[in-house]
């Protein structure tokens, strides 16, 4: 019986691996079709519907239609359909269906849609839709429609949209 569960709890592992691209030492705590629930220290390798890859010590804290909200030591703050929010140096692998890449301490790579490039440390290189370009050691914190957030020692190159806040 023991060797049976071990084989029963093991094919299990495999499959929610296939399904949900998942490893490490986390709990993954639930699933439907509007959220995944995450903790413990594992690592979030992939979501092959989204195209999403995570990896570091931070946690998952939710996911549905509308967001995702990521908590611990390298984070991603909050995503909904209109914000982006970052926070710690964790680092977002990748989410292909928005062409969105992360790599390093917190940085954001490149964003296909908007054409949002990052490199450095917290770096803001451009932002060709809105003819944005940032540098310095900033921290993006949020992002909507109407108005772009930033904190820290970044400095504003340029910038032809709404608002944004430093």
């Amino acid at each position: 019986l023991t060797f049976l569960s071990t084989e029963i709890i093991i094919l299990t592992y495999g499959l929610r691996e296939v399904l949900l691209g998942f490893s490490g030492a986390g709990i993954l705590r639930g699933w439907d079709s509007l959220g995944l629930g995450f903790s413990g220290a594992g690592i979030l390798r992939g979501w092959d519907s989204p195209g999403l890859g995570l990896s570091g010590a931070g946690t998952l804290g939710g996911w549905d239609s509308r967001g995702l909200g990521l908590s611990g030591a390298g984070t991603l703050g909050g995503w909904d359909s209109w914000g982006l929010g970052l926070s710690g140096a964790g680092t977002l692998g990748g989410w292909d269906s928005l062409g969105l890449g992360f790599t390093g301490a917190g940085i954001l790579r490149g964003w296909n849609s908007p054409e949002l490039e990052l490199s450095g440390a917290g770096t803001l290189r451009s932002w060709n839709s809105l003819e944005l370009e940032l540098s310095g050691a900033g921290t993006l914190r949020s992002w909507n429609s109407p108005e772009l957030e930033l904190s820290g020692a970044g400095t504003l190159r340029d910038w032809n949209s709404p608002r944004l806040e430093l």
